[in-house]
C-alpha cells in the first residue's frame, strides 16, 4: 500500500467499489479502504455466520444494478451470474389459499382471477401505467440533480431533462402524481379490490421504510418493480425482473473487483482498515488517518458511508459551517428493518401448497402480508416502541437455485433469508439485547402459522437487530437506505440541497454512497454518477 493517492475511497460497499472502478479505469491512483474484513458493505457474502454455509446476510435479492455498470465494467465476464426466480413471489395465505405473480402477463393474470377477475382484468392496465412512468424517470437516476440555487449552466440542461421528463408524464399526470404522494395503500385500493392484491404489492412500499402502510409518500416505491430489472450474460436488459447472484449478493462486489484486477487498473481494496478521521487544512481536504494513526494522503477522498457518519464522524466540526451540521444531525435515517438468516434441513411444507420438494412456491419471494388491516397493525406496534407481534416477512430461499450456498456434506439443507417488519431501533423499557431472541423466536413461529414442519427444521438461526445492522455494516439506527427514502430527502435534497451534486463542502471531498441520489438499494448508481462528476473535475489522464 502506497503512502498517497490521487483518491481515497471510505467504505468498500457496492458503491464506493463503482467509483473505484470507473476512477481506476480512467487511469487514477485510487485507494478503498472498508473497515470490515470483507468488501461489499450490504451486499455480502458471508461465511463466518455458519460455517460451511454462504448467507446473503444484509441486501438478498438484485434487480436495481444498473446495465450501464455491467456493461462499462463488463461484470459478467468477470464473474457475475444472475439466476432469475421463476415465478417471482409466491403469497399464502390464513385460509389457505395462495397467490404467484409470474413471469408472463397472462399467468398472472390467472392468478389474480382465483380471488377477483375485476383485478385480474385491470392488472394489464395497471403494469402499463407503472413501466410508463418508470420509463420517464429512469433518466433521471443517472443525472446529477440540479443545485436550483446555482447559476452554474449545467443545471440549466438539468432542468431542461427534468421538463422533458414532465412533459412525457402528461398522460399519467395523476397517477404519477398520486405515486409520488399518496399511502401504498391508498395506491393499491384505488386499482386493486381483493386483499390478496392490496397486500401483496404493497409490501413493496414499506420494505426498509421507518412507515407503514397508510403512511403518505409510501407509494412511490411500488416502481421499483418495473424500474429494476436483470441484465444476462448476452446483454438483454429484461424490465421487471428480479434475481438472485450466484454465490450470493457478495459476488456483485467480487465481479467489481475482478473486473479492475483483469484490466490491471491502479486500484489498491485494503479490507479491514477503519478510516478516523478525514485530514483537512485549510479548507481542502488532504488524506485520511487509519485507527493505528497512520495517514494517508490524497487531494481528494469520498466518502461512501452515510453522511452522519461522514460529517459528524469523520470530519471535525471546526472545518465545516454550523448551519450545515445542524443540517446533517437533522437528516431522518431511522429505521425499522430486522433481518433474519436461516438454515433449514427441509423446504418449508405450506399448507396453502403442500410439498417439501422443490416446487413454484420455493422459487421467488415468499410474503406475510395477510391484508392491508393486519400490516399497518405491525406498523402500530413499531410506532409505539415495540417489535410487531404480528410480523410482516419477505422470504427468500435462494439455495433452491444455487447449491453453492450449502456445503457438500449438506446437499438437502436449504439456506432462508427473512426481511422482518417492524423492529424499531429505539424500544420502549428494553433492549434489543433483551429482545432480538424474542422476535427471532415470534418470526419462525409465525411462518411455522403457514408451514408447520418450518420450526422443526431449523438447523441454524440468526437475527440480526436495528443495533447489529448499525455495529455490523455501520447502517445508522438501523437504516437501510443511508437515509430516508421520502420526497424530502430525495433527488435535489439528497443528503441536502447543497450537496446533491455529489461534491461536499470542503475543497477535494465527495460522497458516493446511499445517502446521495438516487438514494438506497443494490443499484451502484451513487457509485456511478458520483464517480462521473470527480471526473468532470479532475484534470485527465493520459
Amino acid at each position: 500500500m502506497s503512502s498517497s493517492y490521487d483518491v481515497i475511497i471510505i467504505g468498500g460497499g457496492h458503491n464506493g467499489l463503482v467509483t473505484a472502478a470507473y476512477l481506476g479505469k480512467a487511469g487514477y491512483r485510487t485507494l478503498v479502504l472498508e473497515r470490515r474484513d470483507v468488501l461489499g458493505g450490504c451486499s455480502v457474502t458471508e461465511q463466518d455466520i455458519f460455517p460451511g454455509y454462504k448467507i446473503s446476510a444484509a441486501s438478498y435479492v438484485a434487480s436495481l444494478f444498473h446495465p450501464n455498470i455491467i456493461r462499462d465494467l463488463d461484470l459478467h465476464a468477470n464473474g457475475l451470474e444472475f439466476l432469475v426466480r421463476d415465478p417471482p413471489s409466491f403469497t399464502p395465505f390464513a385460509d389457505g389459499s395462495h397467490l404467484f405473480s409470474c413471469l408472463e402477463l397472462a399467468d398472472t393474470q390467472k392468478e389474480i382471477a382465483k380471488f377477483s377477475q375485476r383485478d385480474a382484468d385491470r392488472y394489464a392496465e395497471y403494469e402499463a401505467m407503472l413501466t410508463r412512468i418508470a420509463e420517464q424517470i429512469e433518466p433521471l437516476l443517472l443525472m446529477t440533480p440540479p443545485d436550483p440555487t446555482s447559476l452554474d449552466p449545467r443545471n440549466l440542461w438539468r432542468l431542461l431533462g427534468m421538463g422533458k421528463m414532465a412533459k412525457g408524464l402528461a398522460g399519467d399526470f395523476l397517477p404519477a402524481l398520486q405515486l409520488a404522494s399518496a399511502s401504498v395503500a391508498d395506491f393499491v385500493r384505488d386499482w386493486f379490490e381483493s386483499d390478496a392484491m392490496q397486500s401483496t404489492l404493497a409490501t413493496d412500499g414499506i420494505i426498509g421504510a421507518y412507515a407503514g402502510v397508510e403512511s403518505p409518500g409510501t407509494a412511490y416505491v411500488l416502481l421499483h418493480h418495473v424500474m429494476g430489472g436483470i441484465t444476462d450474460a448476452a446483454g438483454t436488459y429484461h424490465r421487471g425482473r428480479w434475481a438472485y447472484v450466484r454465490g450470493g449478493m457478495g459476488g456483485i462486489p467480487a465481479s467489481i473487483v475482478a473486473s479492475t484486477q483483469a484490466r490491471h487498473d491502479p486500484v489498491d481494496f485494503i479490507a479491514g482498515e477503519p478510516v478516523v478521521r478525514i485530514l483537512v487544512d485549510k479548507g481542502k481536504v488532504r488524506g485520511v488517518e487509519l485507527t493505528n494513526g497512520e495517514v494517508i494522503e490524497a487531494p481528494t477522498v469520498v466518502s461512501a458511508v452515510d453522511p452522519r457518519i461522514t460529517y459528524l464522524g469523520l470530519l471535525d466540526e471546526e472545518n465545516l459551517d454550523a448551519e450545515f451540521v445542524e443540517q446533517i444531525r437533522n437528516y431522518k435515517m431511522k429505521g425499522a428493518t430486522t433481518k433474519v438468516n436461516l438454515v433449514l434441513s427441509d423446504l418449508p411444507d405450506f399448507t396453502a401448497l403442500p410439498g417439501v420438494e422443490r416446487g413454484r412456491q420455493h422459487s421467488g419471494t415468499i410474503h406475510v402480508c395477510e391484508n392491508l388491516e393486519y400490516m399497518e397493525r405491525a406498523w402500530e406496534d413499531a410506532k409505539h416502541g415495540r417489535w410487531s407481534r404480528e410480523p410482516i416477512l419477505e422470504c427468500t430461499i435462494p439455495s433452491v437455485y444455487d447449491d453453492t450456498l450449502v456445503p457438500p456434506e449438506h446437499p438437502d439443507h436449504h439456506v432462508m433469508n427473512i426481511f422482518a417488519l417492524y423492529g424499531p431501533k429505539k424500544l420502549v423499557g428494553s433492549t434489543w439485547k433483551e429482545e432480538g431472541p424474542a422476535f427471532l423466536d415470534r418470526i419462525i413461529e409465525k411462518l411455522g402459522e403457514f408451514a408447520p414442519n418450518l420450526p422443526g427444521s431449523v438447523v441454524h438461526k440468526q437475527i440480526l437487530t436495528p443495533d447489529d445492522l448499525e455495529e455490523r455494516y455501520a447502517l445508522t439506527e438501523g437504516c437501510i437506505f443511508h437515509g430516508a427514502m421520502g420526497l424530502d430527502q430525495l433527488f435535489w435534497a439528497r443528503p441536502l440541497p447543497s450537496i446533491a451534486q455529489y461534491r461536499g463542502p470542503l475543497d477535494g471531498l465527495y460522497m458516493c454512497g446511499s445517502g446521495t441520489h438516487p438514494g438506497g438499494g443494490v443499484t451502484g448508481i451513487p457509485g456511478h454518477n458520483a464517480a462521473r462528476e470527480i471526473l468532470r473535475d479532475k484534470p485527465p489522464r493520459g
